[in-house]
């Protein structure tokens, strides 16, 4: 025996004091010799510890045979909870690997429950839950305006500034339109999204470009430099992530614009950008007869203290006094503010909270399919049973046993639909719609792992109550007078009956949603979009604004381009129109008056599209009504549009053509708004 081992002895034997009289002389020598033979096997480090898990035991011992404690009967002593419980896990790994096909169908149905609902939670988590990666995001908000019950996210330059300025409750503000650019001298012409954004775009957000700086205000100035931001991933596509990217130039439209700064990777506003380049207000934008152009959007941050509803009361006092300065335009007109985060996630949550309360219910028939399961096998312990409860188990020792068990398969099981949840996360991403906001921030994180281990652990408890309660209580008396020869018995038949008509049920619920899913679907699918999308093709024309100045030349452009197409074999009909039907990211829409009535506030508004005389023959629209095609005429422009339009019942047509009597109220503006959204023209 080596110094140390003997060393240890003699510490264990002095310890074995602490015990009572009567234990010590009967198992005080035994006690030693086990000791002294475990210690010879462990090393220097192991002995350590093996000496104070000793002590530690010896101490609650003694607590335990406490002279005014009744000291119990040897068959009575028990094991120290915290090593009871250990026990019992290390026996819940014994049984399952002994039955490695129950517990191979346990954990696979466990994972693909708890896998389901953590992958969608992951999305929810993404989308929904994580605040937009900016500095104090719930004070970033998104400004409205509109009438009739119909709110708009657009603004005209002057109502932006008096809003912004007057109601004193912002920090500061940012106007935003979307815009498209054609880049070139780059290698292939590639046509990009992205936004033109006052100079205080960034200081809204709270955020720094990574390298290079962000638009200072003598960028915002008319006749200012022409400087662009660039987003994270083309910086990284065409300039190969260098930083000497900064202070080159690159041409946009065939514009020389300097590249000054590189967005962080999290900057999504608007979604899809690519660059942001400084929103130059003119002379013309800053007028008051322009306060119909509605055409740019509006976020701002509220000042410390101020509240969403103080913000949107201050905006409505605004919205009162330009109603009565400028009736024509702002008659009836309100204002109000929204979270950013939830104008983002507003027109997901719905579905995507639904679809966690399906994959919830997945989760639900995997447990109650789990606990039938351990019921069933329980049928099978119960001559185990009985034993433990003749030797003196009661019923919280055997409900502790039972829960060991299903605690461990639950975490399993929880850790193999973490792994299952990983993969259907990258699936869901790679397949989900572009359209969803914030898709490309889903991802694992503290949140997503606290939930798969909470699922776990309630799902296990949840699923083993259920054989230890129904194992245990009243039914021991049973077992231990039938020696463990009996079954379960007939509550524990009932209590598998009532498991399954519940699993049905939830199983039922969930075919049931999902019919009504397909079938929504395939009448969705089915419903007729007025046009035939059968063979047509459609793409889109950049046109860079250095090469064509003017409308005028733009459309001269478009409509020899779509008669050169015409003229190919194999083409039947061509057309252009500015903006793609059932396009969500394209809106434009004009108030009309009608003979013998006055341009206001209350004139009628309608949606419109700008198209070439062969738009509705390329696409097959049926006309329902006799259609007049107007060729409008300025003194430098010519353009084609549709001029069908009803109006309970009755069909009308209207023009631009100087001196007519029927004339778009502020179709001019709408047509200056709808060139700064985009530059692009389809063609169909």
């Amino acid at each position: 025996m080596t110094a140390s081992v003997a060393c240890a002895s003699r510490v264990y034997g002095a310890a074995l004091r602490l015990l009572p009289r009567e234990l010590r002389e009967r198992y005080g020598d035994d006690m030693r010799q086990t000791f002294e033979a475990r210690a010879a096997a462990c090393g220097r480090c192991a002995l350590v510890a093996l000496l104070v898990r000793e002590l530690f035991d010896l101490a609650l011992a003694r607590v335990h045979t406490h002279p005014f404690v009744p000291s119990p009967k040897p068959c009575q002593l028990r094991r120290p909870h915290v090593g009871s419980l250990s026990h019992d896990i290390r026996y819940a790994f014994r049984m399952l690997y002994r039955q490695p096909a129950f517990t191979a169908v346990v954990v696979i149905t466990l994972a693909l429950g708890v896998g389901a609902t953590t992958a969608v939670f992951t999305v929810v988590n993404g989308v929904l839950l994580r605040p937009l990666p900016y500095q104090e995001p719930d004070r970033i908000v998104q400004l409205f305006h509109g009438r009739n019950g119909r709110l708009s996210m657009t603004y005209s330059p002057m109502n932006y500034h008096d809003v912004t300025t007057q109601s004193g409750v912002f920090s500061d503000a940012a106007a935003i339109s979307p815009s498209s650019a054609s880049l070139t001298g780059t290698g292939d012409p590639e046509q990009l999204e992205g936004a033109n954004v006052t100079t205080s775009f960034f200081a809204v957000l709270g955020v720094s470009p990574r390298i290079g700086r962000p638009f200072v205000d003598a960028d915002g100035a008319e006749g200012g430099p022409s400087v662009v931001i660039l987003s994270d991933g083309l910086w990284r596509r065409q300039f190969g992530a260098r930083p000497e990217a900064i202070g080159s130039t690159m041409r946009l439209d065939g514009k020389p614009f300097t590249i000054v700064g590189v967005a962080p990777p999290e900057l999504t506003i608007p979604a899809g950008a690519e660059y942001w380049r400084p929103l130059v207000f003119t002379r013309d934008n800053l007028s008051d007869k322009q306060r119909g152009a509605q055409w740019i959007g509006a976020i701002a941050r509220l000042k410390p203290g101020i509240d969403l509803q103080q913000a949107t009361s201050a905006m409505a006092v605004v919205a009162n006094r330009l109603s009565q300065d400028f009736p024509n335009t702002n008659k009836d007109r309100v204002m109000a503010a929204m979270r950013l985060q939830d104008r983002i996630v507003r027109g997901i949550r719905p579905p995507l909270l639904i679809l966690l309360g399906a994959v919830t219910l997945v989760l639900l028939v995997a447990c109650v399919n789990v606990a039938n399961l351990l019921l069933a096998r329980a049928n099978g312990r119960a001559r185990e049973v009985a034993v433990r409860a003749a030797v003196g188990a009661g019923r919280g020792r055997l409900v502790q046993q039972f829960l060991a068990e299903s605690v461990v398969l639950g975490l399993a099981g929880g850790l193999a639909g973490l792994g299952v949840a990983y993969w259907a996360t990258r699936a869901l991403v790679a397949l989900g719609p572009a359209n969803i906001p914030r898709l490309g921030e889903v991802g694992i994180d503290w949140r997503v792992l606290s939930f798969t281990a909470a699922v776990a652990v309630i799902t296990s408890v949840l699923f083993g109550l259920v054989p230890a309660l129904a194992t245990t209580g009243s039914a021991i008396a049973r077992f231990v007078s039938t020696a463990g020869r009996g079954a379960i018995g007939h509550g524990s038949t009932r209590l598998r009956k009532i498991l399954v008509v519940c699993e049905m049920a939830l199983a039922v619920v969930l075919l049931v949603g999902a019919g009504l899913l397909v079938r929504s679907y395939q009448r969705i699918s089915g419903v007729n979009p007025g046009f035939s999308p059968d063979h047509v093709l459609t793409f889109t024309i950049g046109l860079p604004e250095a090469k064509y100045k003017t409308s005028a030349a733009a459309a001269q452009f478009v409509q020899e381009f779509v008669d050169r197409l015409a003229v190919h074999p194999g083409v039947e009909a061509t057309a252009a129109v500015f903006g793609l039907p059932l396009d969500d990211n394209f809106a434009a829409s004009s108030s009309f008056t009608r003979p013998g009535e006055v341009d206001s506030a209350d004139s009628p508004s309608v949606g419109m599209r700008i198209v070439t005389p062969g738009y509705f023959k390329a696409l097959k629209i049926p006309l329902r009504r006799d259609v007049c095609w107007i060729r409008t005429t300025t003194p430098s422009v010519k353009k084609w549009s549709s001029s069908t339009k009803r109006r309970r019942g009755v069909t009308g047509h209207a023009s631009i053509q100087s001196g007519s009597s029927c004339t778009w109220g502020s179709v001019s503006r709408k047509r200056a708004a709808v060139r700064r959204q985009s530059s692009a023209w389809s063609a169909t």
